[in-house]
């Protein structure tokens, strides 16, 4: 009996590509579902009062609260290299508390959306086996550089001061961790589903 063939041929040609999902809608890269939450550790460590955790009793129980979730975690060691630690810490634990939401709202979005991007990839071919793997790996990067970030003392190497005497560098590193890496996660769902229907699933 002749073996049916997979679905996605590599050697075709793009044809009819569908087009992709728009980023500022509902279900895109930059909806309003991740974004509005994302802005929240942001927006603390733009604006906050330097003695936020003093002002808000709630905010220094919460910040107790997710360094009991991560005990393997020092909330406060990076903070306290900061010239406002109060805001530093609050922020970082919004981050941290952010990471299992954002990543549930991508897992949902990918899900509301397979049909239109597995008809991207249909017409595109199937993306190489080391992208997969990439995709699968990259939460590994992106959690470490979380980690690093919160439970080490100091600045990054490439920049004096640039997180702990300056709320706007804090800010940005801070926004440039959680979306990667909460997109990593959310995108593991789909990057195995797209691995079988493109590899593994013969067409029907």
């Amino acid at each position: 009996m002749k073996s049916r063939p997979f679905p996605f041929d590599d050697t075709q040609s793009p044809v009819d590509v569908p087009p992709p999902i728009p980023a500022l809608s509902w279900a895109g890269a930059l909806s309003p579902l991740l974004l509005v939450p994302m802005a929240i550790p942001v927006l603390v460590a733009l604006f906050a009062p330097d003695n936020v955790l003093d002002l808000w009793p709630w905010a220094r129980r919460f910040t107790a609260c997710v360094q009991r979730m991560v005990p393997f975690m020092n909330m406060s060691a990076h903070a306290n290299s900061t010239v406002f630690p109060q805001v530093a810490l609050l922020a970082h634990s919004l981050t941290v508390a952010l990471i299992p939401v954002l990543s549930l709202v991508w897992t949902v979005q990918s899900v509301a959306v397979y049909p239109q991007n597995l008809a991207r990839r249909s017409a595109l071919g199937r993306m190489p086996v080391k992208q997969h793997l990439m995709v699968l790996l990259s939460p590994l990067l992106f959690l470490g550089s979380i980690y690093f970030f919160i439970a080490i003392p100091g600045d990054p190497s490439f920049g004096k001061g640039f997180t702990t005497h300056s709320r706007g560098g804090f800010a940005f590193l801070t926004a440039c961790g959680l979306y990667p890496t909460t997109m990593g996660l959310g995108a593991q769902l789909a990057n195995i589903r797209i691995f079988i229907d493109t590899y593994l699933k013969p067409r029907a």
